[in-house]
């Protein structure tokens, strides 16, 4: 079996900058009402809401697949995971907990190897887990740059992203 290309503390590291960054979005999107929450910005997904529940959802399906936990309940893409603010802060914090527990437990031979699962887009798939591990982070950090784009645009000051400057999260 070949040697993962990520060991299991860069995977907690990465669950800890994950987690950070939805605390930082929950508080700055805690004044904001449903219209606000649900307005079309331009982005991908339009609206904060809509971008913040898919890549909630986006984690809920990734760890039904790596820790044979339950698939979320949302039509494709997660976009409705959350119909509120309030609910997507509560399943955001309760997705990170799962993360946080998810990660703490892994090892290296839990890095290795295939991962088989089906995508709603695509069918079956197999790829290699450090890989699809990866991809995880990398998604919630792409569209997580999509938030902290409209947040800008909104007018509001957002905290650093960068991963080098967060030592708390290291």
């Amino acid at each position: 079996m070949e040697t993962p290309m990520i060991s299991p503390e860069w995977v907690r590291m990465m669950v800890r900058f994950g987690a950070h960054q939805n605390v930082a979005y929950a508080d700055l999107t805690s004044d904001l009402d449903e219209a606000a929450w649900w307005a079309d910005r331009g982005a991908f997904f339009g609206s904060l809401g809509a971008t913040l529940n898919h890549i909630l959802w986006a984690d809920l399906i990734w760890l039904s697949r790596l820790a044979s936990r339950p698939a979320p309940e949302a039509t494709p893409g997660g976009r409705d995971i959350a119909s509120t603010r309030v609910d997507w802060a509560a399943m955001r914090i309760g997705a990170d907990a799962e993360l946080t527990a998810w990660a703490g437990g892994l090892s290296e031979t839990d890095l290795s190897g295939d991962l088989d699962w089906v995508s709603g887009l695509f069918g079956p798939q197999t790829a290699r887990r450090d890989f699809v591990v990866t991809h995880v982070f990398n998604h919630a950090t792409h569209h997580r740059g999509q938030v902290h784009a409209m947040l800008t645009a909104m007018g509001r000051e957002t905290p650093t992203t960068d991963l080098i400057f967060l030592r708390d999260v290291q």
